[in-house]
């Protein structure tokens, strides 16, 4: 049975390379933006949640250029 589906995603794929080319790629923009979108809000809500006072609690970052 799967090899009947690669039979015919790869005849697919060649019938028709600029369709395949579109939703391969909106597929991998779309994976990729979920995972950027998880991980920042994974470190926006997750960070120092076990203080007392985690309200006042701010995270500075910085940024040296050198020559």
């Amino acid at each position: 049975m799967l090899k009947n589906y690669l039979k015919t995603s790869i005849r697919n794929l060649l019938k028709n390379p600029l369709s395949a080319f579109i939703n391969v790629f909106g597929l991998a923009l779309a994976i990729g933006t979920c995972m950027i979108t998880y991980a920042y809000l994974s470190m926006e809500f997750n960070m120092e949640q076990h203080h007392k006072k985690k309200d006042r609690i701010f995270m500075l970052t910085s940024q040296v250029d050198r020559d």
